[in-house]
């Protein structure tokens, strides 16, 4: 029996059960084997072990070069990391985050667009501003509009007003202020009034007058149309001043001509403009500022002032035109240099104090009431009077248009040609009056002389005639000779008849001689 039969053999045995001898010595034998069979399988165990030990020993050893590799590039790493940290550092440290803000994107001409550049760190932290000297500064650049520094703020102005550098104050902050383009040479009271004036509430909802022009769709809305004719009450207005300045301003700086079809009151104009704006250590041009950082935005400016001025402003010269007639009437006399002095002091009161645009508008006015100006008695020069007038206020008025109207002497055009005009047909006048009288007197004279010469003449031929050798006299005798003749022939026969003939047609030829000699 095996091992285990022997040990099943023994067992199951109950209390009082008789051992034998062959069971403790089979118990002995299978504890014998038992422990043989232990003993082979530990030195196979023992002997796997080593083989296993060993291979794991090798592979350790070769993870153990490898983890030496490792770590021989983790400290190069680690080297490479820092020197990165300690750019990055660098970098963090020189270069700035900006941000920029305004308070709207579209805005109307007369505001004043408050851009605002936000300083900070790479992070967006705060920096350290604490001294003054230190701050850094911005340069800001616009495509259109004309830049200048918000109040409180230290400013170097740049080339044509669109380029300005700013230096931010201890929050970071550096402001400017985008205005439109013709304001270059306006006054910074004329642009506050104007942009004060803007916020003008008007209509039952109390609505900016700037928002009705951002809000509304073309020119010719019915809320654009009244404030249209609030901006026209306020240029006209005899305290308007800002207003007249800056439309005036815009006028002249060339963004619209009287000349300019209706059409063009019919849509909006909006003027994009790109603002950038550039960080720098300091404002010094001779020492070398690389760029610290940069942002940029987009403002749109409404023009509004130009279909105004089209649409609406010229147009209602036509308003002015039976006034202006009536003051015309009054001025023109029956003298032709006292019409002119008359009309051209008219002409003067009518556009003192106005603006550039309310001349214009005047000059138009004035021009269609010359034309249809009439009278019932009308003087001879009166039709010269007023096509010399509409030509001298046709040149003033391209003259102001011209930008070339000098200060407080703004109708110097039209004085100069009228005066020039005036002088010339009233010399014109005395010249010829003076060569009708000198004509008139000469040709009395020769009227005296020649009837004289022809008297003379007259009575000398009389003389020659009735002289006595002259050729009446010799008429008289060879016709009182013929009478001779013919009585004589009478008693002659028809032989002494053609002999008769022939001496009456040699006396005939001798009758025609003396007539053409005569």
């Amino acid at each position: 029996m095996g091992v285990q039969e022997d040990l099943n053999a023994l067992a199951g045995k109950q209390p009082g059960d008789l051992i034998q001898a062959a069971h403790w010595n089979a118990l002995v034998a299978a504890v014998k084997l038992v422990e043989q069979s232990l003993r082979q399988d530990l030195t196979a165990l023992a002997d796997s072990t080593d083989e296993r030990f060993a291979a794991v020993s090798a592979t350790l050893d070769a993870l153990g070069g490898r983890i030496d590799g490792v770590e021989g590039r983790v400290d190069a790493l680690e080297t490479g990391l820092q020197g990165v940290n300690n750019s990055l550092a660098a970098l963090r440290a020189r270069f700035r985050r900006v941000t920029m803000r305004t308070g709207r994107a579209t805005y109307a001409l007369g505001e004043l667009a408050e851009i605002t550049a936000k300083v900070s760190d790479v992070d967006g932290a705060d920096l350290d501003l604490s001294v003054a000297a230190n701050r850094p500064w911005v340069d800001f650049v616009t495509v259109w509009g004309q830049l200048r520094p918000a109040p409180g703020f230290l400013a170097v102005g740049g080339g044509g007003d669109r380029t300005l550098c700013v230096r931010v104050n201890a929050q970071g902050e550096a402001k400017v202020l985008l205005r439109a383009d013709h304001a270059a040479d306006l006054s910074e009271e004329v642009e506050l009034q104007m942009a004060t004036f803007m916020t003008t509430k008007m209509g039952a909802q109390e609505k900016e007058v700037s928002a009705v022009f951002l809000d509304s769709n073309t020119p010719s809305d019915d809320g654009v149309k009244d404030a249209f004719r609030r901006m026209s009450a306020e240029y006209d207005r005899a305290g308007g001043r800002a207003m007249r300045e800056y439309v005036d301003g815009y006028y002249l700086h060339g963004a619209v001509a009287a000349a300019d079809p209706p059409v063009a009151a019919q849509t909006w104009r909006d003027y994009r403009t790109t603002v950038v704006a550039l960080v720098k250590g300091d404002n010094d041009p001779v020492t070398a500022d690389p760029s610290l950082g940069s942002c940029s935005l987009q403002i749109t400016f409404r023009d509004w002032i130009g279909p105004w001025i089209v649409g609406t402003y010229f147009p209602s010269f036509e308003a002015q035109v039976p006034s202006y007639q009536d003051k015309f009437h009054a001025r023109v006399g029956a003298d032709f240099r006292e019409s002119v002095e008359g009309l051209k002091i008219e002409v003067s009161e009518i556009v003192k104090d106005k603006g550039v645009l309310g001349r214009q508008r005047d000059y138009l006015a004035m021009d269609e009431a010359l034309d249809r100006l009439n009278r019932p008695d009308p003087p001879p020069f009166f039709s010269i009077l007023t096509h010399q007038v509409q030509g001298a206020i046709r040149v003033q008025q391209a003259v102001d248009q011209g930008r070339v109207a000098a200060a407080g002497k703004s109708e110097a055009a039209f004085f100069a040609l009228t005066d020039a005009q005036a002088r010339a047909d009233s010399a014109a006048s005395a010249t010829k009056e003076e060569l009708g009288g000198f004509v008139e007197q000469r040709m009395g004279e020769l009227e005296t002389q020649m009837k004289s010469h022809v008297q003379q003449a007259q009575q000398t031929f009389r003389d020659d005639l009735l002289a006595e050798s002259g050729p009446i006299k010799a008429v008289e005798r060879q016709v009182g000779a013929m009478t001779g003749t013919v009585a004589a022939l009478k008693a002659l026969n028809v032989a002494d008849v053609a002999s008769g003939i022939t001496v009456i047609r040699g006396m005939d030829n001798r009758l025609k001689n003396l007539e053409l000699g005569r």
